[in-house]
This record gives structure tokens, sequence and C-alpha cells, in this order.
């Protein structure tokens, strides 16, 4: 191999390692956050579950419940968004819920 192919190879394993940190801010999160909102299944091509807030916007849930899996549903409990992070689905911001309960009209 050349000398120029290592060094451009070390080069950008140095700025690739360079970048990463623990207190990456992907990994913070806001504190516990009180919501109301309606249970919807998002139409892509495979599909998934979302939350619609009036005041939080769209949360993407990173586990719902299958008891609360359906489109409609008026929930309410607490979320911790993490707004920094981001997934495939392109929806909202990711949120990990606690204290779900469905809300009657």
């Amino acid at each position: 191999m050349s000398t120029r192919f290592i060094l451009c190879v070390l080069s950008l394993a140095c700025f690739a390692f360079a970048g990463c940190n623990s207190n990456d801010v992907a990994t913070k999160s806001t504190d516990w956050q009180s919501f109301e909102g309606e249970v919807v299944w998002v139409k892509t091509k495979r599909g998934f579950w979302g939350i619609q807030t009036t005041e939080l916007g769209k949360i993407n849930p990173l586990k719902l419940p299958e008891a609360f899996k359906e489109n409609g549903l008026n929930i309410r409990g607490e979320v911790r968004l993490f707004p920094d992070s981001h997934s495939a689905r392109n929806y909202g911001t990711i949120g990990e819920l606690r204290g779900i309960e469905r809300v009657s009209e």
C-alpha cells in the first residue's frame, strides 16, 4: 500500500474517533412532562404508532404498550423527550413513556 493511502485512512480514523464523546448530545433528554394526546397509526410502507398532542406536537414513542395500540385512542401520561435523537421514521420527537392511561370522553 502506498504511504498516502495509509495516511489518509489514519487521518479519517482520527477525525471519526475525535467526534465520539460519552456526553453526546443525542443521549440528553428533557425532564418528564405530562401530556394528553391521541394515538395514531402513521401510514408508511411498514406503518408505526405515534402520538399526536397539542402541547408537545408529535411524539415518536420508544415502546407503546400493546393495550394502547388503537388508532384514535385518547391517552394521557408522562413523556421524557429526546429532542436531539433521530429515527428512520422521521416522525415527531422520540419519547419514553410512563404512567399511560386511557382518557374517557
